[in-house]
C-alpha cells in the first residue's frame, strides 16, 4: 500500500511539469505548428486556454494516477506466483515477466482515460463552455428591480465529463478502447525493463 500511495503522489507531483509538455507534444503530432502548440500549453491566456490546461491536467491525472498505482500493485501481487515457479524459470526472467504483465494489465485497464486525455489535448482550446443560469427578480434597497441570471462558465471538471459523453454519444463505447493494443505493446517492454532494473537495484542495496 505504501508503494502504491508513493507512486500516486509522485505522479501527481510530476504532472505539474509533465502535463504542459505532453500537451505540446500531442498537438505537434497532429499538425499544430510548434510555436502555436507551445503558446497554447505554456503561454496562452484567457478562459479558453485556462480551461484547456485544467482539462488536460484532470484527464492526465485520471489516466496516470490509477495506471502507475495499478502497475505497482500488480507487480507486488505477482511476487507469489513468481516464487511458485521456483528454479524452473530463472529469477531474472521472472522479474521481467512480472513487470511486463503488471504494466500490460494496467495499460489496458486505463486505456479509456488515455483516449479521453488524448482527445482533450489534441482538440486544443475552444471557447469556454457556458450554461444557462435560472433568472429571478430581486427588489433593491432603492426600490428598483434587478434581474439575475444569464450564462456562466462550466467548470473544467464538468467539461471533461461532457467530453466523455460526446465521445460515447458520437462513437459508442468502443471508442474508449481505441489504441488498446498499441498502448499495451509499448507499456509491456517499458514495464519489463523498469521493474527488472528497480528490483535488481533493491536487491543489490542501491535503493
Amino acid at each position: 500500500l505504501v508503494d502504491v500511495l508513493a507512486g500516486a503522489l509522485g505522479t501527481i507531483a510530476g504532472s505539474v511539469f509533465h502535463v504542459p509538455f505532453e500537451a505540446v507534444s500531442k498537438q505537434i503530432q497532429v499538425g499544430v505548428p510548434p510555436n502555436k502548440a507551445v503558446y497554447t500549453a505554456l503561454g496562452g491566456t484567457g478562459s479558453a486556454s485556462d480551461d484547456y490546461l485544467k482539462m488536460t491536467w484532470i484527464t492526465v491525472l485520471l489516466r496516470d494516477v490509477p495506471c502507475y498505482a495499478l502497475e505497482i500493485a500488480f507487480f507486488k501481487q505477482l511476487m507469489m506466483p513468481a516464487m511458485v515457479l521456483g528454479w524452473a524459470v530463472p529469477i531474472d526472467v521472472q522479474r521481467m515477466l512480472r513487470g511486463a504483465l503488471a504494466s500490460g494489465a494496467a495499460a489496458v485497464m486505463t486505456t479509456p482515460f488515455d483516449v479521453l486525455a488524448t482527445r482533450t489535448m489534441t482538440d486544443g482550446p475552444a471557447e469556454a463552455e457556458t450554461e444557462t443560469v435560472p433568472g429571478s427578480v430581486q427588489l433593491q434597497s432603492d426600490g428598483s428591480v434587478a434581474l439575475t441570471g444569464g450564462r456562466r462558465r462550466i467548470s473544467a471538471r464538468r467539461q471533461v465529463l461532457q467530453a466523455a459523453r460526446r465521445i460515447y454519444s458520437r462513437e459508442g463505447f468502443g471508442a474508449f478502447w481505441l489504441g488498446t493494443w498499441e498502448r499495451f505493446t509499448y507499456f509491456v517492454p517499458a514495464g519489463c525493463i523498469f521493474f527488472y532494473v528497480l528490483e535488481s537495484l533493491q536487491l543489490w542495496g542501491f535503493v
